[in-house]
């Protein structure tokens, strides 16, 4: 369910991350990103917990072990879900930053967020994925003490 959600987030913000977007007479606009983005931070959270759940349930031994998931865990480290979180961070904090610098060069002028909403939806979805791509890197790690 929540590479599903994440999917049909993808599918429904990425027409609209340039522009409004015209579909059959309909025009999908700002409430479509918005909505793909919850979508997409949604479907991260239960993949995410639900990851938690296998690696829980490996190293208590419940069921039998999903051959593939012991291969991805053999390859997640600590370090490379702190990597791969912080730089998702640091690209949506570069973006909302500069979107930042951006409104105070020019002022605050309110037909200005035409311009800027699209970004700071990215630029904020990023920051969300990546801030709980660290955190479940310190959980996934902690709960895969013993099978290391």
């Amino acid at each position: 369910p929540g590479l599903a959600l994440m999917l049909l987030g993808a599918l429904l913000a990425a027409p609209v991350v340039a522009g409004p977007f015209t579909v059959a007479g309909l025009t999908l606009d700002y409430h479509t990103l918005i909505l793909g983005a919850m979508l997409i931070m949604v479907g991260y959270q239960a993949v995410t917990v639900s990851i938690a759940a296998r690696i829980y349930a490996l190293t208590e031994e419940i069921g039998p072990p999903a051959p593939h998931f012991q291969k991805l865990f053999g390859l997640f480290t600590l370090e490379r879900g702190l990597v791969a979180g912080l730089a998702l961070v640091a690209a949506g904090a570069l973006t909302i930053a500069a979107l930042t610098v951006l409104a105070l060069t020019r002022g605050f002028e309110p037909e200005a967020t035409g311009q800027t909403i699209r970004a700071l939806v990215v630029g904020a979805t990023c920051v969300v994925l990546g801030t709980q791509t660290a955190l479940m890197s310190f959980f996934y790690s902690m709960l895969g003490i013993r099978t290391r």
